[in-house]
């Protein structure tokens, strides 16, 4: 940034990956008093277009002071600003980018519960007993719950609010019980639910890790009411619902318009559908997907990962590598 006289350019760059700052703080007397109030200028970042407000830090009414003209400089990867004949007096930019998708890989640690939220938009406490990243896993996000009820809810849910169409996909890495010795009624997966529900009725839908009963299986809240589709087995036919569940650790839910669908994979790249109709094992080809039509959910809905087990047991879910594309 610019600052002192004759003004200097300098140029910050966009960090690799990362959306550039939060703030940039820059400081010099001025010695004229031509004020632009509400001054903006426009980012290209690789396609996406936001708006960024120049704030005097010692008067926030003054969103940009200078003795004469100021200009700025816009690429793909970088901003410059350019002061002619004049100075920046504490001048902070603040951008706030549209939210096009998300992603976590959990590896800084950060106690959910204790501390802020900070990327998410909210959490849902549906009696949470933990619900932290790299601190009781590393590297990884621990939820552990207690008496927490997803039928219909609301449960305990770490979201964020996502608009239109989107690709949610985490890896499960770790959940409580075995098939030999199950914690009643271990639940987890990705849910995507109407912001609404928080006023009213329950309406959501969500991809289920659950080995405790059926390996993987999808539900589809309205009003209240949820239906399960999509079972791969059950362990009362004799299945082994863990060793499944663990040989598909990814699982994966998209809205493309009004409709769901529902995903596993091995390896987190190569996906298959559930099956409907449901208890048909693992897809191969030969079924017919699961497709859930949900034209009553909004455009925006709070997307996230929850934990339950419908009883007082302790039951808990480790999650990894939390990545929603749109």
């Amino acid at each position: 940034m610019a600052q002192g006289w004759p003004p200097d350019l300098n140029i910050q760059e966009k960090t690799p990956g990362q959306w550039p700052w939060v703030s940039l703080t820059s400081g010099a007397n001025i010695p004229g008093n031509i004020q632009a109030k509400d001054w903006k200028f426009v980012i290209t970042d690789d396609g996406t277009t936001i708006t960024a407000t120049f704030t005097q830090a010692d008067d926030p009414t003054n969103t940009l002071t200078t003795s004469a003209t100021c200009t700025t400089k816009f690429a793909t990867n970088y901003v410059a600003i350019t002061v002619v004949n004049g100075y920046l007096n504490e001048l902070t930019i603040s951008t706030d980018r549209p939210q096009l998708g998300f992603k976590d890989d959990f590896e800084a640690a950060h106690d959910y519960i204790l501390e802020d939220l900070g990327n998410y938009a909210g959490l849902l406490d549906g009696t949470i007993v933990a619900c932290n990243a790299s601190v009781n896993r590393p590297g990884q996000l621990y939820l552990s719950t207690v008496n927490a009820i997803w039928d219909p809810g609301p449960g305990p849910m770490l979201y964020v609010t996502i608009s239109g169409d989107f690709v949610a996909t985490v890896k499960v890495t770790e959940f409580a019980g075995t098939l030999a010795a199950p914690v009643y009624h271990n639940d987890c997966g990705i849910i995507a639910r109407d912001p609404a529900s928080d006023g009213g009725q329950e309406n959501w839908v969500s991809m289920r890790y659950f080995p405790t009963w059926t390996a993987f299986v999808a539900s589809s809240t309205k009003d209240g009411v949820r239906d399960e589709l999509g079972q791969t087995t059950g362990t009362w036919l004799g299945s082994d619902t863990f060793a499944i569940a663990q040989q598909y650790p990814y699982i994966q839910l998209e809205r493309k318009g009004s409709n769901f669908y529902f995903r596993i994979s091995s390896d987190g790249v190569n996906f298959i559908p559930l099956t409907d109709p449901g208890y048909q094992g693992i897809f191969d080809g030969t079924q017919q997907p699961l497709v859930i039509s949900r034209p009553d959910l909004p455009t925006t809905l709070q997307v996230g990962l929850f934990n339950c087990t419908y009883s007082d047991q302790i039951g808990y879910a480790v999650f990894d590598d939390f990545v929603i594309t749109q």
